[in-house]
């Protein structure tokens, strides 16, 4: 936890230009001790034969490769929509949270592909990396690995995406459970509840870092 700090008092010194207090790292660390405690001891859920339930989470990349989450969040009554990206290195550290309102998306599919191309985007900050990028859609990720052209209506995105990866050293693209994608989900939702617009590379929401401890305790 106190390199992650120190990682994030770096980015905000260094990108930012700001002035972090010692005093402020201290309630920083201090209620983030506090919340993981709290974590702790609630301990595995046991289901109705008494066993433990496996809870599957976000597995960390290995060795100098970066891992990209991302969500889309569409909300079928209103037509809102919106996009969440994080990308953690091996340690589980947050170098990049982005969530980003979207208008004008015809359905969850789209928004989710939409989410897959902001993420690859986002990624050409460390152009020169490795990178494994996760989404919690079949559809989309099954689509993006395809090599054969498409006739689907995201198919405009898959090749935007596509054209994405290419400027990056290496990506791959990889399925997993929304149980393992919570940061990335929370993203979306944060824009729509939010009403906001973002890209941070430090001093990450609060209640996004929260979620990103649990990944890693």
């Amino acid at each position: 936890m106190l390199i992650w700090r120190c990682w994030n008092v770096r980015n905000s010194v260094m990108m930012a230009g700001e002035r972090v207090s010692v005093d402020g790292s201290v309630a920083f660390l201090s209620r983030y001790m506090v919340s993981l405690l709290q974590i702790r001891q609630r301990g595995p859920l046991d289901d109705v034969k008494g066993k433990h339930k496996v809870i599957k989470r976000w597995a960390p990349p290995m060795g100098d490769v970066l891992k990209i989450n991302v969500d889309g969040d569409f909300i079928v009554e209103t037509g809102a929509a919106a996009v969440g990206v994080v990308i953690r290195n091996k340690d589980g550290t947050p170098l990049l949270m982005a969530c980003r309102k979207v208008v004008h998306c015809r359905d969850a599919e789209e928004i989710e592909a939409l989410a897959c191309l902001e993420g690859s985007r986002m990624g050409a900050s460390w152009a020169d990396c490795s990178f494994i990028l996760e989404s919690d859609n079949a559809s989309v990720i099954e689509k993006l690995k395809m090599r054969e052209w498409q006739r689907s209506n995201v198919a405009p995105v898959i090749l935007d995406t596509l054209h994405a990866k290419a400027e990056l050293g290496s990506l791959a693209f990889a399925k997993i459970g929304r149980e393992q994608n919570k940061v990335a989900h929370e993203l979306a939702h944060f824009a729509l509840r939010k009403d906001v617009n973002c890209v941070w590379f430090a001093n990450f929401p609060e209640c996004l870092v929260t979620l990103a401890c649990k990944d890693i305790i």
